[in-house]
């Protein structure tokens, strides 16, 4: 709106006049002469009215301008110097066959297109679906593809397989197995395992071991016999030991038993007992002497076989070991198994096995030892030893050993050949 303020004035001077319009000349406003216009009562009336209607036009007409202004606002969502100049639109109408001074935006709407032969809004819709399926499945660069020299090579390779003579489908199915047993095998990565350059130091050092293994690996001792060498070291020291501690002959006292049994000066016992014990053999080789062994007391029994008889005490296992003893005796009609799992990573030394039976009429009885490797009682089970009894007993001395992983048994097995149940007795002994 546009404010007039009216004062008044204290003095009216040439200067100082005030004048109005009436449309066609500029004249002196009157005054009475109070100082105030002039102004017919009816005339005023109806300038008011007049003045009232006007003000609403003006007040009507801003804000359809404020509304049309925030239109254009609106609208102008860039700015105004991105947009074309007047000399780009005008290349644009002389592109287009338009004479200059023509409206550009009417004379694009009114511009009439041959669309004949263009596709359809249903077929570029099908397009897009094409288009976003293929940009879906190229999830790479088209650089990193085979190029057209690569694909000519490779068409050129895959003609000349049509003269070879491929596997049949049983053969591949053949190979699927095998490929599959090879699988079940790769229970780790592959990038877990030795790579080329780490087996071929391998390769070197096991070739260095096998220079200095100049004899085979098993003419060696084994793990279980060095154990078993170790453990009687030890008990060989202990009693080195014990010998130590003890009051010895002196020289003066083996030279008195040198002469005692007639050892020459400066010769040691154990080459006169040599010499004696190469004196018996060559006397029993003639068959002219024989020999009773006797302790002052008893006198040692001989076998039929020749062999001196010996009734040996219960064997003791070694220091630092764990004794075992298994004993079975119960009535068997058929046959009854006893198991013992050798501790894994001990080493089971069987030093003896007994075993007996009551009187048997029919077909006698069996009590067997096994190594039951896979411990399941199956066809890898190997013998360690056998008696057959019947109204009669057996003992056996035995040095066998066996490694334990978790799974190996010892297996004794009383067993009754055929007829009722018979009291059948078996035991074994040793130590881990």
């Amino acid at each position: 709106m546009i404010l007039r303020e009216l004062r008044e004035i204290d003095e009216a001077t040439d200067d100082i006049l005030v004048y109005g319009f009436d449309g066609t000349t500029n004249r002196k406003i009157l005054t009475n002469n109070l100082g105030q216009l002039d102004i017919v009562n009816v005339n005023l009336d109806i300038a008011l009215s007049d003045l009232k209607i006007v003000l609403d036009a003006i007040d009507a007409n801003t804000d359809i301008l404020e509304a049309k202004t925030q239109s254009i606002r609106d609208q102008l969502d860039v700015v105004l110097s991105t947009r074309s100049s007047e000399s780009t639109s005008q290349s644009i109408l002389d592109a287009i066959g338009i004479s200059s001074g023509t409206n550009l935006l009417s004379e694009l709407q009114n511009l009439t297109l041959d669309t004949s032969g263009l596709a359809t809004e249903v077929t570029l819709l099908l397009i897009k679906t094409a288009l976003d399926t293929l940009n879906t499945n190229i999830d790479v660069a088209l650089s990193t593809r085979a190029s057209e020299s690569t694909l000519t090579l490779t068409l050129t390779e895959l003609q000349s397989i049509d003269s070879k003579d491929f596997a049949t489908e049983a053969t591949q199915a053949l190979i699927k197995i095998a490929i599959d047993a090879i699988n079940t095998n790769l229970d780790v990565t592959l990038s877990t395992r030795a790579s080329e350059a780490t087996l071929a130091l391998v390769k070197i050092a096991v070739d260095a071991i096998n220079t200095d293994l100049d004899v085979a690996l098993s003419t060696r001792s084994s793990e279980a016999t060095l154990l078993l060498a170790k453990i009687n070291l030890d008990d060989i020291k202990t009693k080195l030991d014990t010998l130590i501690a003890k009051d010895f002959s002196t020289e003066s006292t083996l030279a008195s038993v040198r002469d005692t049994i007639g050892q020459e000066s400066g010769s040691t016992v154990l080459s006169r007992l040599l010499d004696i014990w190469n004196k018996l053999v060559e006397l029993f080789n003639n068959g002219i002497a024989k020999v009773k062994l006797w302790d002052g007391t008893n006198v040692a029994s001989i076998t039929d076989s020749g062999r001196v008889k010996i009734d040996t005490s219960p064997p003791d296992a070694p220091v630092d070991t764990t004794s075992v003893v298994i004993t079975e005796f119960s009535n068997v009609n058929n046959s009854d198994d006893n198991t013992f799992l050798i501790p894994s990573g001990d080493i089971l030394v069987i030093q003896r096995f007994s075993a007996g039976a009551e009187a048997d009429t029919t077909a006698g009885n069996v009590i067997e030892l096994f190594h039951d490797p896979d411990g399941d009682g199956g066809s890898n089970m190997e013998i360690i030893d056998v008696i057959f009894a019947s109204g009669s007993s057996d003992q056996h001395d035995l040095r066998s050993e066996f490694l334990g992983d978790g799974t190996a048994l010892i297996r004794m097995r009383r067993l009754r050949f055929s007829g009722g149940a018979k009291q059948i007795f078996g035991r074994w002994e040793g130590y881990h």
